[in-house]
């Protein structure tokens, strides 16, 4: 009876496992673009006479996406520590079920061998 319920909890841990990489996926890819956002800004910063106001807005700009980049990565690290709890927790669940289930099967024909030989 424990073997389908573990089979199931795998199941479901593989599911959230999935999400899981999706949204370290998709984090990474938005810093990703933040980074590229960063170097564009530094790079047109350049342009402009050092002090000046658009220099400066260059530059702040530069500064506020490097840390929007920098908090989605963090992001998708908290994701992929998810992910692979998740991912450890279905191994164990199919792992344990399935030794449960074979565990099961052996004790079931060792019930069933001594009522045969009295027959």
């Amino acid at each position: 009876m424990w073997t389908a319920p573990a089979f199931i909890a795998g199941l479901l841990c593989v599911v959230v496992a999935q999400m899981a990489a999706f949204f370290t996926m998709a984090k990474r890819s938005e810093a990703q673009e933040f980074g590229v956002h960063v170097q564009s800004n530094r790079v047109a910063a350049l342009m402009f006479q050092s002090g000046t106001p658009l220099q400066k807005e260059r530059m702040d700009s530069a500064t506020a996406d490097e840390a929007e980049g920098n908090a989605r990565l963090h992001r998708s690290n908290v994701w992929r520590q998810i992910g692979l709890i998740f991912f450890t927790a279905s191994l164990v669940a199919f792992i344990g079920g399935c030794a449960w289930g074979a565990w099961t099967i052996v004790l079931a024909k060792e019930k069933v061998a001594p009522m045969e030989a009295t027959k």
